[in-house]
């Protein structure tokens, strides 16, 4: 676990759960079994938790609509579709609701590339890291 994992997830740990969903659950019981220590954080979306970005968005301007992610729901079959213009090495990695990585995969470059994720039905988190500038994308996916 690398230190900037740790921060991304806390990120996600400190979103508001009413706005983002449960995936702000499974971000704070694995940040806290992580760090091997309870931290308690807070339900209340105030007007400084209402202001931060979904964690459905980018956590750097201009990355989440570069980035289109179909179909989902899904019954297996994702294609992540690039449209940045930027030709940079992508770590994709995939983890189940309880932030159990799932698959890790890196794009080589082309503007689309597809994942099979043949694992139950649930929800699960797509993470789209681009290893040069650091722009994360993280997307919640549903296999029916």
């Amino acid at each position: 676990n690398s230190a900037l994992d740790t921060r991304d997830l806390l990120y996600i740990a400190q979103l508001c759960p009413y706005k983002d969903g449960v995936v702000v659950y499974a971000a704070r019981n694995l940040y806290n079994s992580l760090v091997r220590k309870q931290n308690h954080f807070s339900n209340a979306c105030d007007e400084k938790t209402q202001g931060r970005q979904s964690v459905l968005k980018s956590k750097k301007s201009g990355n989440a609509s570069d980035i289109k992610i179909y179909p989902n729901p899904t019954n297996g079959m994702v294609f992540i579709h690039f449209g940045s213009k930027t030709v940079c090495t992508r770590q994709i990695t995939i983890f189940d609701i309880m932030g159990k990585v799932i698959q890790t995969q890196y794009s080589n470059g082309n503007s689309t590339m597809s994942l099979n994720l043949n694992e139950p039905k649930g929800i699960y988190i797509l993470k789209v890291a681009e290893l040069v500038t650091g722009k994360v994308y993280v997307q919640k996916i549903v296999v029916q």
